[in-house]
């Protein structure tokens, strides 16, 4: 999708990652495929994304959702047998 619904697009779109990692996609002003292909961002849990002014015409989304743990899963740190 494109953000190009609003009347006002002074304001930047904020996107903050909570879930999973996951493979984002920015594209060009059509999706009709005949310009560059699309920019493929890995975005992880906790990252921000900030798009503004004509970045918010671009056709954008997520392609995939990662499979991930949780990061206090992963934090050796937590380990109550020391």
């Amino acid at each position: 999708h494109a953000d190009d619904l609003e009347f006002n697009w002074k304001e930047p779109i904020l996107s903050l990652s909570v879930g999973c990692a996951a493979v984002f996609l920015l594209d060009g002003l059509s999706k009709n495929g005949k310009q560059d292909p699309a920019l493929p961002i890995l975005i992880r849990p906790g990252d921000v994304m900030i798009m503004g002014g004509n970045s918010r015409l671009l056709y954008h989304g997520m392609a995939r959702v990662l499979p991930t743990l949780p990061t206090a899963l992963l934090d050796n740190n937590n380990n109550d047998n020391g």
